[in-house]
């Protein structure tokens, strides 16, 4: 009796597919990855009314760039402060 030969030519099961699912695919895909994931986010743009902090707000790199053009430095985090400045005519002369 011969053997019998086994049918290779059985037409491929979409449920058990798994190309691109595994994780070795997954890494694969990360490690190649050509495009940088920065350049997708916006800066300002359309107002989210579920932000609790809008996009179009000056962020600390923004500031520091405003003080860096201007050559003032942004006194804000101090509102409400004593100034004790150590120079002449700062404080009010006592006699």
């Amino acid at each position: 009796m011969a053997d019998p030969i086994p049918d290779n030519d059985i037409d491929e099961n979409s449920e058990q597919n798994e190309a691109g699912t595994q994780a070795q695919d997954v890494a694969e895909s990360a490690r190649t990855r050509t495009t940088d994931l920065s350049e997708e986010s916006e800066h300002g743009g359309h107002g989210n009314p579920a932000q609790i902090i809008p996009d179009d707000v000056p962020d600390l790199v923004d500031t520091m760039n405003a003080m860096n053009r201007s050559g003032q430095i942004d006194m804000d985090a101090y509102a409400g402060e004593p100034a004790m400045d150590d120079e002449d005519g700062a404080e009010s002369s006592e006699d």
